[in-house]
C-alpha cells in the first residue's frame, strides 16, 4: 500500500472487485464491533505490484501479446518524431525566410 491507513503493509491480492474499483488485501483484516473479521477493500491506485504470479496461463498469454503490441506502438511513435523533426524544419524555414523578407523591407525604407 501507498497510501492510507494501511500504508506500509504487504499482502496478496485476495479479490478483485471490478464493478465498484475495489481490490481485498489477504493479510488486511478489521474486527467489527460484534467481534466478526471483514476485509477492507482498497482503491487500487493507492496499491503498488511488486510480484506478479504467472501461474495462470491466459495472464501470461496477455502479458505477452502486450509486449508485441507495445514494440509496435513504439515503432509508430518514433515515427511521429521524425514527421515532427521535419515540420519543424519546414517551421525553421518559413520563419527564417519571414525574418528576411522584414530586413529586406526595413533596408529599402
Amino acid at each position: 500500500m501507498l497510501r492510507g491507513q494501511y500504508k506500509k503493509k504487504e499482502g496478496q491480492v485476495e479479490r478483485v472487485d471490478l464493478k465498484r474499483e475495489r481490490v481485498y488485501i489477504n493479510s488486511l483484516e478489521v474486527i467489527k464491533k460484534d467481534g466478526s473479521k471483514v476485509r477492507p477493500w482498497i482503491t487500487p491506485s493507492n496499491l503498488l505490484l511488486v510480484d506478479l504470479d504467472l501461474a495462470d496461463k491466459k495472464r501470461k498469454q496477455k502479458l505477452e501479446s502486450n509486449k508485441t503490441s507495445a514494440a509496435g506502438a513504439k515503432h509508430s511513435v518514433q515515427g511521429m518524431k521524425i514527421n515532427d523533426d521535419k515540420n519543424n524544419e519546414i517551421n525553421n524555414q518559413k520563419n527564417n525566410q519571414r525574418v528576411n523578407n522584414l530586413a529586406k523591407k526595413e533596408v529599402t525604407h
